[in-house]
C-alpha cells in the first residue's frame, strides 16, 4: 500500500514559532505604561497633528535592545482640551486607572494645564515631561521638582527679538501683552532684552484675555491700547493667545494700520485662530477680514527640523493617525506639526533617564531621581540636538515665519545658545501686501520734528 506524504505549509509554522518566541520574550519583561496628555480638542487641538509621535517613540524603545532591555512599554492617552479643569479631570482618571503603576506623564502641551498637573505630579513623585508648555514659572524647581520639558520657555525669545529688530534697523517697538502668566513673563523678558540692547519700548500695555470676559468696556480698552500703540511705534509685538491676536489685528484693520507701514509680530500663533469659531470670538462673520489682515504676519515658532529622521517621523505620524487609538485620517493638505518631534523626544528623554536610574539600582518609582537624571543631558533628538539645562528646560532654536496667504514660510532661524540670526533667501510679504520692510518711524518723526513746516513765514530784515 502506497504511503501518502503530507507536506505541512511551512510559512505558517515559522510565523507561529516566531510569534510564540516573541510573546514569551515580551511576557518575561516588566510592563510599563506611559501616560500621554494631548490637547485633542479646545483652543489648541494640536494633538490631531502630532499625537502618534508618542507611539512611534515607544515602538523604537521596545525595538532597542540597549534601552530598557528588561521593560516593555505601552501607552494610554487622554485629551486635556487645553483646559486646566479638563486636564485635572483626565489626570485623576489616569491616577485611578493606573494607581501605583503611574510612573510618568508625557505632556501636557498647554500652559494652563501644565501648572496644576505639575504640582500633582510632584506630590505623587512622578516625572512629567512636557513637549509644549513654555511658561517660565515652570522652571521653579521648588514648586515643580519633577517637571522637565523638551521645549524652552518663551522668556528665551528676548535675544531673537533683539536680533530681528537690529537686522531691519528698527530701534523702537511697542508691546501688547495678555495678563495670562505665560505672556506676562514673556513680554517683560522681551522688554528687558530690547531695552538692554538700546531698543526703545515706546509703549507697553497689558490687557485681559478675551476668554475671561469681553464686554463693550473691555473691547473699548483694547481699542484704546492699540490706538495709543500705533501713535508710539510701528513695530507691534503681541504676546497673547490666538483669539486675542485675531481681535487685535481686526481692530488694527479697522484703524487703517494694516497698510504696509506697520509690522505685527506674534509668538507661537496657530493658523486655526484665523477662524473665529476656533477662538473665544466665535462665528463673528469676519473670517474673510481676518485672512486678509493676517497676511504678512511674523510668527516666532519652535524650529522646524529639516533632518531625514524628521521626514521619517512625519510619515509615521500621518500613517498611524488613521489607526487606533487615534482613528483620524489626516487630509493631504494637513501638515504634521513640528511639536511631534518634541513629543517623540520627550518619550525618549524619559526612557534614557529611567534606563540610567535602573542601572544605578534605583526603582522606576523614584520619579524625583528619574527627573534629576534628565537635567544636564544632551542627546541627538529627531529634530536636532536636545540640550536640557539644570532647570529642566531645553535650550531651544526658533524660526521666524511669515504668513503668506494660508501658509507659513520660514524666513529666518535663531539659535538661542549663541544668539545668532540667519535669514533665509526667501521673499517676505509685509502687512498690507508690501514687499519692502517698513521703516520704524514716520517720515517726519514721531513729534513731526524732522520736517519743515511749510506754513511758516520768514521775514528778513
Amino acid at each position: 500500500m502506497a504511503c501518502k506524504v503530507r507536506l505541512l505549509p511551512i510559512l505558517p509554522v515559522i510565523w507561529t514559532i516566531l510569534f510564540s518566541v516573541h510573546a514569551e520574550a515580551v511576557e518575561s519583561k516588566k510592563n510599563l505604561t506611559v501616560a500621554v496628555l494631548l490637547p485633542w480638542t479646545g483652543t489648541w487641538p494640536i494633538g490631531q497633528r502630532m499625537g502618534p509621535a508618542a507611539a512611534v517613540a515607544i515602538d523604537d524603545i521596545n525595538n532597542n535592545a540597549a534601552l530598557l532591555p528588561d521593560h516593555h512599554l505601552d501607552f494610554v492617552w487622554k485629551d486635556t482640551g487645553c483646559s486646566a479643569r479638563e486636564g485635572m479631570d483626565v489626570t485623576m482618571e489616569l491616577y485611578e486607572e493606573l494607581g501605583e503603576n503611574l510612573r510618568v506623564i508625557i505632556g501636557p502641551g498647554c500652559d494652563a494645564v501644565c501648572g496644576p498637573i505639575g504640582v500633582l505630579a510632584a506630590s505623587w513623585n512622578v516625572p512629567i515631561v512636557s513637549w509644549g508648555c513654555a511658561s517660565s514659572h515652570l522652571s521653579n524647581k521648588d514648586e515643580y521638582p519633577t517637571f522637565v520639558r523638551t521645549v524652552g520657555p518663551f522668556t528665551k525669545t528676548g535675544g531673537l527679538f533683539v536680533s530681528l529688530l537690529k537686522h531691519f534697523g528698527w530701534t523702537r517697538a511697542a508691546i501688547l501683552a495678555s495678563t495670562q502668566q505665560v505672556w506676562q513673563t514673556t513680554s517683560h523678558a522681551i522688554k528687558l532684552a530690547l531695552e538692554d540692547a538700546g531698543i526703545a519700548v515706546a509703549f507697553f500695555q497689558s490687557f485681559d484675555p478675551g476668554y475671561v470676559q469681553m464686554t463693550e468696556r473691555e473691547r473699548a480698552m483694547h481699542h484704546d491700547a492699540l490706538e495709543t500703540a500705533k501713535q508710539k511705534a510701528r513695530i507691534l509685538i503681541f504676546c497673547a493667545d490666538g483669539g486675542d491676536v485675531r481681535e487685535m489685528l481686526l481692530m488694527a484693520a479697522d484703524l487703517g494700520i494694516v497698510n504696509g507701514d506697520y509690522v505685527f509680530v506674534v509668538i507661537n500663533f496657530a493658523p486655526d485662530a484665523m477662524l473665529g469659531e476656533n477662538t473665544w470670538m466665535g462665528r463673528d462673520g469676519r473670517d474673510d477680514d481676518a485672512r486678509k489682515v493676517f497676511n504678512g504676519l511674523l510668527n516666532v515658532h519652535v524650529h522646524t527640523p529639516l533632518l531625514e529622521d524628521w521626514e521619517v517621523l512625519e510619515r509615521e505620524v500621518r500613517y498611524r493617525m488613521a489607526g487606533p487609538p487615534f482613528n483620524r485620517g489626516m487630509q493631504r493638505y494637513e501638515k504634521v506639526d513640528v511639536y511631534a518631534a518634541m513629543l517623540y523626544d520627550a518619550v525618549m528623554l524619559y526612557a534614557m533617564a529611567l534606563d540610567d536610574a535602573l542601572r544605578e539600582g534605583e526603582s522606576e518609582a523614584d520619579g524625583a531621581r528619574v527627573a534629576q537624571l534628565m537635567k544636564g543631558r544632551t542627546f541627538d533628538g529627531v529634530a536636532g540636538e536636545v540640550s536640557i539645562d539644570e532647570y529642566g528646560d531645553r535650550s531651544p532654536n526658533y524660526v521666524i515665519q511669515n504668513l503668506q496667504g494660508s501658509r507659513f514660510e520660514d524666513i529666518a532661524e535663531f539659535a538661542t545658545a549663541n544668539k545668532s540670526l540667519e535669514m533665509r533667501d526667501v521673499d517676505i510679504v509685509w502687512a498690507g501686501g508690501k514687499t519692502s520692510p517698513p521703516i520704524d518711524s514716520p517720515e517726519c518723526g514721531w513729534d513731526n520734528d524732522l520736517c519743515m513746516d511749510d506754513s511758516c513765514e520768514f521775514i528778513l530784515l
